[in-house]
């Protein structure tokens, strides 16, 4: 998998602060098959997206039913071009 970024971070969504809010956090350099999957660092199940060949995925920080997630660290497991890789995100409310 080449070069994947995952911007702003940590992400500090509705801060104010110029170099970490953002309205979503962005997901770059993915395989145009990717599969974006974020779990807590308990392993709980967050949210998923498909890169649907783009290689761009944008996370608005809710979980898959919508609710808010809170401050932590969450774990990005990244699959597509036959081959995965786990990158941490770090969200700050």
């Amino acid at each position: 998998m080449g070069a994947v970024r995952i911007f702003p971070s940590p992400w500090e969504p509705g801060s104010g602060n110029p170099i970490f809010d953002a309205q979503y956090l962005t997901f770059t350099g993915l395989p145009s098959d990717a599969k974006v999957r974020l779990y807590s660092i308990l392993g709980e199940y967050i949210w998923e997206s498909p890169a649907a060949g783009s290689g761009t995925v944008f996370w608005d920080g809710n979980s898959r039913t919508g609710s808010r997630v809170g401050s932590g660290t969450y774990l990005a497991v990244i699959t597509g071009a036959g081959s995965k890789t786990v990158k941490r995100v770090v969200v700050v409310r």
